[in-house]
């Protein structure tokens, strides 16, 4: 399985899918300004964070891809199994949080602090969850 490609460039947030992920999870590549972006955090237990109604794949524990209903807004999702995950809140966006596999975590949340984004750190303290 290819993971999702995260592109920080010319203060744009990029997820890029392939034909294969467009297809399954109803889902196409995201371009927001970084602006947008309010916080990050690496997620130890990312399954945890899903909540909601589904349009796209689920197999719990494998793969998620898709976009996540709630009463309050919607979770663009794209995690697979045995691969660090993080959790990108939005504000004013068609989303209100992304949560995404990526293969160097760390790597995008000093880049994105770079910019001026907070690190939200209390996602690994208490098991995923933050304020």
């Amino acid at each position: 399985m290819v993971m999702i490609d995260v592109d920080l460039a010319q203060d744009r947030l990029r997820l890029h899918f392939t034909a294969t992920e467009t297809v399954v999870g109803l889902v196409h590549d995201l371009d927001q300004p970084l602006s947008t972006v309010s916080s990050a955090a690496l997620l130890r237990d990312p399954w945890h964070e899903v909540h909601g109604w589904r349009i796209g794949l689920g197999l719990p524990g494998v793969w998620l891809l898709g976009t996540w209903w709630r009463p309050h807004g919607r979770q663009l999702v794209a995690l697979r199994r045995d691969q660090p995950a993080l959790r990108i809140r939005l504000r004013c966006s068609h989303y209100d949080e992304l949560l995404v596999s990526t293969p160097h975590p760390q790597v995008v949340l000093a880049r994105l602090g770079e910019r001026g984004i907070r690190n939200d750190a209390l996602a690994l303290l208490d098991g995923g969850r933050a304020p």
